[in-house]
């Protein structure tokens, strides 16, 4: 009788952190993944000083592979260095041409709850501030 107990037990408990580890894995891996790819779009707008709309559409399709991010999802900015310092940072026009020194940011989060956050709060929490999305960052200097 005690071992069919320790079944009961033992093994959903066993199933729940195996559930647990392989959402944190799948988080993990994704958040790598965008990391990657805005860093590879912000290299070639270090080169180049501009970021097009063919840029834009490639990095969207690119993201849509990991999650979902509509058009309000990437935030591009610009700014310029002061006296060795970041100055406030503004909007970027697409296809605008930087110069050299400027500062060139991408920013990015996804419309969707990670599956992570879903298994840990039981579904998509009403409070926000506990709900994980994918998100990432990248600044570089034009070249």
């Amino acid at each position: 009788m005690s071992k069919i107990i320790s079944y009961l037990v033992i093994v959903p408990l066993m199933f729940i952190l195996l559930i647990k580890s392989v959402t944190v894995f799948e988080f993990t891996i994704k958040q790598r993944y965008i990391k990657d790819c805005i860093d590879n779009t912000c290299d070639k707008v270090k080169i180049t000083g501009v970021f097009t709309n063919s840029d834009l559409s490639e990095l969207a399709n690119e993201l849509k592979k990991f999650s979902s991010f509509d058009s309000g999802s990437i935030v591009l900015q610009k700014s310029n260095y002061v006296n060795g310092l970041l100055g406030q940072p503004t909007p970027y026009t697409i296809g605008e041409q930087l110069n050299r020194g400027d500062s060139f940011c991408i920013y990015v989060k996804s419309s969707s709850v990670s599956n992570y956050s879903r298994v840990e709060n039981g579904g998509i929490s009403l409070d926000d501030s506990k709900n994980l999305y994918y998100t990432a960052k990248t600044q570089c200097r034009i070249e």
